[in-house]
């Protein structure tokens, strides 16, 4: 049986939040020193390369362990920096064009990179041409090895079509946080290889449920998706007890120890932190 990783914050069995948003933090210090105390770590994803360069810089400035080092020698690499083209933020005028524009430039030396993908929702599918030819772009500026987060709204498909165009969905890790397509589409991905992370609010919903509970063991990560604002203060003790409460939420759908499942969780989320 697994040893319960402790720290200041207190005890969780997977300390590993792969997908937060660490720009919208207001402290993302406080939110790197709480994973790395309970010898985990966050991929904190960015709406946009600003958000990923104003986070890269200050996590620099607080001295910590650089980028997949901790986790490689057995530490906690607390919060790292991903970096994002979120598609909402693409239809929003000519500052589109010179996120798109940036990104491509930072992507090549970025192996964590999201939140990156497609939104055919209502509020966003006016913008959807937009998205997909910023998407193609970003998918082709990823160097080979990288981790994606990707979003997903209406558009599993064609992000899967998007990934496998560009070499991507071979060469990268490609995660689907909070998986909303159709089982088709789940199959698809799950065909792939590709990863799932999978939280609170995804565990909400029956489909949900049921997407968690096929999603292979070693491909099943774990998440947050917060703050739901920008400029949110970290709050160590719900971020750690959400994880805590979707691992066993999941365990349970599979008939899985906990601590079975925790093992595979940070085994996994460490190896893609590291790269």
């Amino acid at each position: 049986m697994t040893a319960v990783v402790s720290g200041a914050e207190g005890a969780c069995l997977a300390p590993f939040d792969m997908h937060l948003h660490g720009d919208w933090f207001s402290d993302p210090r406080a939110c790197s020193a709480s994973f790395a105390a309970a010898g985990g770590g966050a991929l904190g994803c960015t709406v946009e390369p600003a958000g990923y360069e104003g986070l890269a810089a200050e996590l620099a400035d607080e001295g910590r362990v650089p980028d997949g080092e901790a986790a490689r020698e057995g530490g906690g690499p607390g919060l790292v920096p991903a970096l994002g083209l979120h598609p909402w933020c693409l239809g929003e005028g000519s500052d589109a064009g010179r996120r798109v524009e940036r990104f491509c430039e930072l992507a090549g030396g970025c192996r964590l990179v999201g939140e990156v993908g497609l939104d055919r929702g209502r509020a966003h599918r006016q913008a959807f041409d937009a998205q997909v030819a910023a998407f193609r772009r970003a998918c082709d500026a990823v160097a080979p090895g990288s981790v994606l987060s990707i979003h997903s709204v209406g558009a599993a498909g064609e992000v899967l079509d998007i990934l496998g165009e560009s070499g991507r969905l071979a060469d990268c890790a490609c995660v689907f946080h909070w998986f909303s397509g159709t089982s088709d589409e789940l199959a698809r991905a799950r065909g792939a290889g590709c990863l799932f992370s999978v939280g609170p609010l995804m565990l909400r919903s029956r489909r949900g449920r049921e997407y968690a509970r096929q999603v292979p063991v070693g491909r099943l990560l774990l998440e947050t998706d917060l703050p739901e604002h920008p400029g949110t203060a970290w709050d160590a003790g719900a971020g750690l007890s959400a994880l805590d409460g979707a691992l066993a939420t999941v365990a349970a759908l599979k008939g899985v120890e906990p601590e079975a499942l925790a093992d595979a969780v940070r085994r996994a989320s460490r190896g893609l932190l590291s790269r």
